[in-house]
């Protein structure tokens, strides 16, 4: 297969073939894990991939030579309207363990799709219907279109507005409810909303720079840096994921607070039954048992919610004391 090796193709190649096995990897520990985030950085990680591909091949030679170009032109590779949604469902999966898209949030990847239906149409008219360039015949990669390229940069403007929103309202919820809260997943959510962030920045830059998108020597390194922005998210997601383990169990919907005990120093059930008391000073005996005997100590994750299923106490008593436990 024809295909031209440069000091321009090569690095995007780096990272395409590298976005790929990330992919891969991510989808097999999504399905083997059950991990839905993991599942949904894969898929951003392909739309990433995919979108180097024009400008990969491009550079390759790819739109001078047939069936090269035709392949260029109809498969639409730059979905750049569903990669803002895609990680922003990557956020709240994140940050809640039980998200699941309802079909009111599918709607967020109706652009998309209807670009995916727009680009059938477009290869349908030309080669089914007509046999002759129509929608092509000024000879320019529709995926690299202004009002399009234009309209996925808002998109994922938007998206990471909306993921950044869901990360500050989790962040000024956490350290009501854990006693780790600097050291679990959603520090590394900070870390890839940044890396999203900058995309964006540097998409800007070259926008105003240089308006015509299809410039092939003006925006290559735009796409240099995107390809080693989103290799960064795919690596350091992987291995995150990895070391992680479990996820947090804290829906983002606000809960109904808890009756309030007339004393920080007891622990009362909803009801205030009288024989539902009990002193800190017994429960601190028990916990300081747990401790010695199961070596608690060693768990860094450990949190209220876990040390009450070990006292086998009910999840609607309410420990008065919001202090970190270790």
């Amino acid at each position: 297969m024809f295909f031209m090796l440069t000091d321009q193709t090569v690095p995007l190649l780096f990272f395409f073939v590298n976005g790929l096995l990330f992919t891969l990897l991510l989808s097999i520990k999504g399905i083997k894990d059950k991990h839905v985030p993991s599942q949904w950085l894969s898929v951003f990680t392909l739309l990433c991939c995919s979108y180097l591909i024009p400008w990969m091949c491009g550079h390759a030679n790819w739109y001078f030579h047939e069936p090269y170009r035709e392949i260029l032109f109809y498969v639409p590779t730059m979905q750049v309207l569903l990669i803002g949604p895609v990680i922003y469902f990557y956020t709240k999966s994140l940050l809640d363990s039980s998200f699941k898209p309802t079909w009111k949030d599918r709607l967020h990847f109706l652009p998309g799709f209807l670009y995916l239906i727009y680009s059938v149409a477009v290869f349908v008219t030309d080669k089914l219907i007509l046999h002759r360039p129509f929608f092509y015949a000024d000879g320019k990669d529709k995926d690299l279109a202004d009002w399009y390229q234009l309209a996925g940069w808002i998109s994922m403007i938007y998206y990471a507005v909306l993921s950044i929103r869901q990360y500050n309202l989790y962040y000024n919820r956490i350290f009501n409810e854990i006693s780790y809260a600097e050291t679990v997943t959603f520090s590394w959510i900070k870390r890839y909303l940044v890396a999203f962030v900058i995309m964006q920045v540097l998409f800007g830059v070259f926008l105003v720079l240089f308006p015509d998108w299809g410039s092939f020597s003006n925006k290559w390194w735009y796409y240099l840096a995107f390809g080693i922005l989103s290799f960064y998210i795919a690596l350091a997601g992987y291995i995150n994921a990895s070391q992680s383990g479990l996820l947090f169990d804290l829906p983002l919907q606000q809960q109904k607070p808890e009756p309030e005990s007339s004393s920080s120093a007891e622990i009362i059930n909803e009801n205030g039954d009288p024989e539902a008391y009990a002193s800190l000073e017994e429960w601190k005996y028990q916990i300081e048992e747990l401790m010695r005997s199961d070596k608690l100590y060693e768990n860094a994750r450990l949190s209220l919610n876990d040390l009450a299923a070990k006292i086998e106490y009910q999840s609607h008593y309410n420990i008065q004391s919001h202090q970190p436990l270790l």
